[in-house]
């Protein structure tokens, strides 16, 4: 648990350090940008990933829920579709579409309800 709380903390700086003009946050609450995905919480990072290295579609986050997501296609930020990377073997990372870009999201960890 404390690995968990370390992450969103890490994310809390990161997204609270970024410039206002970042297109990947745009979440005005103190909460970091975030997926729930197959009962897995993810991180959205500010990272954008070139279409090249997009690979197969997962599904579609359809629902903003605030403060943070609890359901898996919940997003309390960004709505697009998700999608695997090439060069993943695994789903630790997966590419969001919102607004014709794609954003990097990192796993956080399980979710818990």
């Amino acid at each position: 648990m404390s690995k968990f709380i370390s992450i969103i903390m890490l994310m809390l700086t990161i997204t609270g350090c970024s410039s206002a003009s970042s297109t990947a946050v745009s979440n005005k609450g103190s909460y970091p940008s975030a997926i729930v995905w197959h009962d897995t919480l993810y991180g959205v990072s500010a990272y954008e990933v070139a279409s090249k290295d997009i690979g197969k579609e997962l599904g579609e986050i359809k629902q903003i829920v605030v403060p943070m997501p609890k359901n898996n296609g919940d997003s309390n930020d960004k709505l697009g579709k998700l999608y695997e990377l090439k060069s993943k073997q695994n789903f630790e990372v997966l590419a969001l579409e919102s607004n014709g870009h794609y954003f990097e999201v990192h796993i956080l960890g399980p979710l818990n309800h």
